[in-house]
């Protein structure tokens, strides 16, 4: 005859790994963030569509279809300068605060601001400013692009194809 267990620990433990794999799961869930949590200026950028013209990796555009941007790595503008300039626009590239020339003033210039300013890819205030921030920290003065520099802008990735010519 078969002994039984008493204390049923058989049939608990074979409930207690699915709901452990089930809770360890949630927790990587939660616990990874996204790459637009990790890098919102990454993602402003990528949403903005800057490398239409300021290139894949702020290196100054070619033109084409797209006016030529300047090259970002080389700007002098200041953070404040960077966020006007985005926010407002300027020359011909166009505004992305939605705001910008309706409600918020730019260059001083009152509300409502001159005929023609083109709205880009609307893009929020703090999501200008998660631009400005990601500029500054991992574009701006970083005039030799290594792999490294170029992996900023595909999530981290050295071994993004475009980064392959890159040491």
């Amino acid at each position: 005859m078969k002994e039984e267990r008493v204390n049923g620990s058989g049939r608990g433990r074979a409930l207690v790994r699915p709901v452990l794999i089930a809770l360890g799961a949630a927790v990587v869930t939660f616990a990874a963030p996204s790459l637009a949590q990790q890098q919102p200026g990454l993602d402003a950028w990528q949403r903005g569509s800057c490398t239409a013209c300021h290139g894949s990796l702020a290196q100054g555009g070619g033109g084409g279809e797209m006016p030529a941007g300047p090259n970002l790595r080389r700007t002098r503008l200041t953070p404040a300068e960077l966020k006007e300039t985005i926010a407002c626009g300027r020359g011909d590239m166009p505004y992305h605060l939605e705001a910008a020339y309706a409600t918020v003033p730019c260059y001083g210039i009152p509300v409502p601001g001159p005929a023609g300013a083109a709205l880009g890819a609307p893009l929020t205030a703090a999501e200008i400013d998660a631009l400005v921030d990601f500029l500054t920290k991992e574009v701006v003065g970083v005039t030799t692009i290594t792999r490294a520099a170029c992996a900023v802008f595909f999530g981290g990735n050295t071994n993004a194809p475009a980064c392959a010519q890159y040491r």
